[in-house]
């Protein structure tokens, strides 16, 4: 994962280069569209009369805002990993898991549980 104060630097050089490639809406808005290092676009609306600044500092506070929307995501994703592959060891001890049903089932109690797991769950697989 990019480091979000360098995600943000990058973003503001390509709000730089790609200034001039704007599109103006009639209520006087306009938008720049940057692409991220991760080849996904960022696109910033602003007004018409913006100057680079002003639209490199709404860059910037777009791709940390989106930075750690991103963190938050991955934060949560691991911690759903965790629970779910804490469950499945915990619940397969002692089952005979060379049969698909079985394993089905518990693939299917640890998704649920990972999913949204009670207090004593969290404590317990987390």
């Amino acid at each position: 994962m990019i480091n979000p104060r360098l995600q943000a630097h990058i973003i503001a050089i390509c709000a730089i280069l790609l200034f001039n490639a704007e599109s103006a809406w009639p209520d006087g808005i306009a938008t720049t569209t940057v692409r991220l290092p991760n080849g996904e676009h960022l696109t910033i609306e602003h007004p018409e009369e913006a100057t680079k600044e002003e639209v490199i500092k709404l860059a910037e506070a777009k791709a940390k805002a989106k930075a750690k929307e991103m963190a938050e995501y991955q934060k949560a994703s691991d911690k759903r990993y965790r629970i779910y592959n804490a469950c499945y060891l915990d619940k397969s001890k002692g089952l005979d898991l060379s049969s698909y049903n079985v394993k089905r089932s518990l693939r299917n109690v640890c998704d649920d549980i990972a999913d949204d797991p009670s207090w004593l769950e969290s404590m317990k697989y987390d």
